[in-house]
């Protein structure tokens, strides 16, 4: 921003600064950031070197702020608290029973979701979302099969 900064382009009307406007600015900068820029904080994190690189991959594109990394860490290492309507707590329960064990991988979600379809009968959004929420607490995110393949526990509810 620096280099592109010259007072001839500013108008004799006041400035008007909203704090707010940068937010949109410090996530776009984030999801830019390549991994080298952000490799030590990762790493300090507890993040292990095999996976930080496809880690900061995905937690880059759901982030804000610097401060989200952690959060995003604290999901794939500790598993997220379920986020589960009550009229979907004993399809969620008999999905999670079909997870195979870990480690996941990226077809994971894929073969899991086509095996719980087939069980259930479930299809579309009845059944990706229930299973994103209660896998990740969560309503958005990154894609479910990134999710998967970085999850350091099994899902639980």
């Amino acid at each position: 921003m620096a280099e592109g900064f010259d007072l001839s382009h500013f108008g004799s009307a006041p400035t008007k600064f909203d704090v707010e406007d940068l937010w949109p600015l410090t996530a776009s900068v984030l999801h830019q950031t390549p991994f080298e820029a952000v490799a030590d904080e990762i790493a300090a994190l507890g993040v292990p070197s095999d996976i930080a690189p496809a880690f900061w991959d995905v937690a880059r594109a759901n982030i804000g702020t610097r401060g989200e990394i952690a959060d995003w860490w604290a999901l794939f290492r500790d598993g997220a608290t379920p986020l589960v309507a009550e009229e979907d707590r004993e399809f969620v329960a008999e999905a999670f029973a079909m997870l195979p064990e870990l480690p996941y991988d990226a077809d994971t979600w894929s073969s899991w979701t086509n095996a719980v379809k087939e069980a259930t009968g479930r299809k579309g959004r009845g059944l990706f979302m229930p299973l994103r929420q209660a896998v990740t607490g969560r309503q958005r995110g990154p894609e479910m099969a990134d999710v998967m393949r970085l999850l350091q526990v099994k899902p639980s509810l």
